[in-house]
């Protein structure tokens, strides 16, 4: 996840004016603030709820876990692993 923290802040950054692409974290774990702040996060990061509610919808149960959701909502591709930049920019071409 710390490893990925660069690229996600580069592509966030490369689409921000973009309507098309949002990047959004989700904290799975307590400490996530501490986190973002620690690693310079300068994506949208969200806290699971207790109940992990969103980890429950997704199936996430690791971390770094990639959820790429196209336009209409449909999930289109899952990776549990981190990405680099190319990478993320592959699935985010996927989705656009």
């Amino acid at each position: 996840c710390k490893n990925e923290v660069p690229h996600l802040n580069l592509v966030h950054q490369k689409y921000a004016d973009n309507d098309d692409l949002m990047v959004i974290g989700i904290g799975i774990r307590s400490g996530i603030a501490e986190f973002v702040q620690s690693q310079g996060v300068q994506y949208l990061v969200l806290q699971d709820h207790e109940n992990e509610t969103v980890s429950n919808l997704y199936g996430v149960w690791s971390v770094p876990h990639n959820v790429f959701i196209n336009r209409q909502g449909r999930i289109t591709r899952q990776i549990a692993q981190s990405l680099s930049e190319s990478g993320l920019e592959r699935y985010i071409n996927e989705i656009l």
